[in-house]
Formats: C-alpha cells, sequence, structure tokens
C-alpha cells in the first residue's frame, strides 16, 4: 500500500559536503517504503545532481526533480508538498534514514488512515546517540501540517496539529536515525550556517533587538533547556547530551552576533 500512497518530499544541497554515503542510504532506506519522491535541489554546487539521478534509475524511483535555490528552507518544503498526489506526504531530510522496523510498523498502520504519523526521531554525531525526539514528519495530504513559515526551524503549524484527535494520530515504536553530524567539527560549522540563515531573517525584518529582551530570553531559555535535557529528553539524562543541550542553546543565540554585524557592515 505504502509505495502507492507515500511521496517524500526532500530539499537537498551539497550532499557530499556531509556524506555521500549517507545520502545514499537515505534515499535507499526510503525507496522500500515509497518510490514516489519530490526533490527539491537548493543550489548544489557538487555531484548532488548526478547522485540522485544515478539512484533513479538504480531504485527505479518515481521522481520528480527541482532546483529552487531560496534560502527559507520550510517556506519551500511546503511549497514542494502542494504538488504532491498522493495520499501522505513524508517530510525527510537528507540525513535521515528509515529504519527497516520503522518500514514495517507503517506499512502495517496505513491502513488505520491515520492523519499523522509522530514518528522517534533519534539525532547521532558519528555513532554516539545524543537525543531522542519524536517528529510529525509523515501526515496525511488532506491535513497538511506544514507552516510554509519563511523562519528557520519554524517547519509545522502546531495549531492545527492540537486540533487533531487522539486517534487520528499514531506514534512509532520504531525510529529514523538522524546522523546529520558526522563528528563535532561538522555540528559546529552547521549550526553556524544556520545561525547565519536566522540573522539574515532578522535583518531582512529589520528587527529592533534591545538588550533587556536578550538577558530576559536568555535566562528563559536556558531555564527551559536545563529542565528539558535533565527531565523530559532521553537523549539529554547523560553529560554529553546535556552538554549538546547548551550548544543548541548557544546556536540560537550566535544568530544575534552575526545580526549584529550584518547591521554594522550596511552602515559602512
Amino acid at each position: 500500500m505504502a509505495k502507492e500512497s507515500i511521496t517524500f518530499v526532500m530539499l537537498v544541497k551539497d550532499i557530499t559536503l556531509k556524506s555521500e554515503k549517507n545520502f545514499i542510504k537515505t534515499i535507499t532506506s526510503a525507496s522500500r517504503l515509497s518510490k514516489n519522491f519530490i526533490i527539491v535541489d537548493n543550489g548544489s554546487s557538487d555531484k548532488t545532481i548526478s547522485i540522485i539521478n544515478k539512484l533513479e534509475k538504480k531504485l527505479n524511483l518515481n521522481l520528480q526533480l527541482f532546483e529552487d535555490t531560496r534560502k527559507e528552507f520550510d517556506y519551500l518544503k511546503y511549497v514542494y508538498s502542494k504538488k504532491v498526489s498522493t495520499q501522505y506526504i513524508f517530510v525527510l531530510d537528507d540525513d535521515e534514514i528509515l529504519s527497516p522496523e520503522l518500514i514495517h510498523e507503517i506499512n502495517n498502520k496505513l491502513k488505520k488512515n491515520y492523519d499523522l504519523f509522530n514518528i522517534k526521531w533519534n539525532t547521532y554525531i558519528g555513532d554516539n546517540l545524543i537525543a531522542e525526539d519524536k517528529k510529525p514528519t509523515l501526515f496525511s495530504k488532506r491535513y497538511n501540517i506544514l507552516s510554509g513559515s519563511k523562519e528557520l526551524h519554524k517547519q509545522y503549524n502546531k495549531e492545527k496539529i492540537k486540533k487533531l484527535k487522539p486517534n487520528q494520530i499514531y506514534n512509532t515504536k520504531h525510529e529514523i536515525q538522524h546522523i546529520s553530524y558526522p563528528d563535532l567539527d561538522f555540528l559546529f560549522k552547521k549550526s553556524n550556517l544556520y545561525s547565519k540563515y536566522e540573522a539574515e531573517t532578522l535583518f531582512k525584518k529589520n528587527k529592533n533587538i534591545t538588550f533587556l529582551s536578550l538577558v530576559l530570553r536568555y535566562l528563559f531559555e536556558c531555564f527551559i533547556y536545563i529542565i528539558y535535557s535533565l527531565f523530559f529528553a532521553k537523549g539529554y539524562k547523560h553529560s554529553f547530551g546535556f552538554l549538546f543541550s547548551f550548544h543548541a542553546l548557544s546556536y540560537k543565540y550566535k544568530k544575534y552576533f552575526f545580526y549584529w554585524e550584518l547591521k554594522k557592515n550596511a552602515k559602512k
């Protein structure tokens, strides 16, 4: 059933900068659930397109390939999700691998016609599990929960999700392996890149950031991250995971340094 009812929506760019091997694993694992893919190339300068074309032939994919260089990543996923013609939309990043157990579980549950699959989503640095979470990455086309936001990491419409009844949602027992960070050096480089993107968004909106708002926001975010990492996030219940939670906090604040730099350069 899944092969006819699910389409993957993916945004990719310069996959060889991360790991060509892991990207191939991502596409290969996903193709075991469905052959339908909408892939948006976000301006690659390496051999990303060539790799995708080879995988299309090797795995016999039903592929729609687009090029769109806009930096509003979550907005692009929403735009191209509108091109899906199947019953379900599965939003997948190029560093997420579906476990065989998850594929089997989804296939068994599709007949129940859930509107949302809240999928177990585990993050790894190298081979080390550092955080566990759940994400609503698989959902029915008639109940598209993508927000269409042009802000980074505002992918889902939380208000729309809240309106769903419990019997419309299925929480998976098995995981997507999020392997975005081969090592710590790549983690820091990637977080700097995202901080710069968020700073550019603030700059376009000409946001006025006061010293008081920064201090209050920092104290609040610190409190939330400590409480979350100690009591709610299973993957954060060890020392490295705890440190990782504070790295996530620093990523949110580095954008203000980059924003300050943009404002300063604009005055020259």
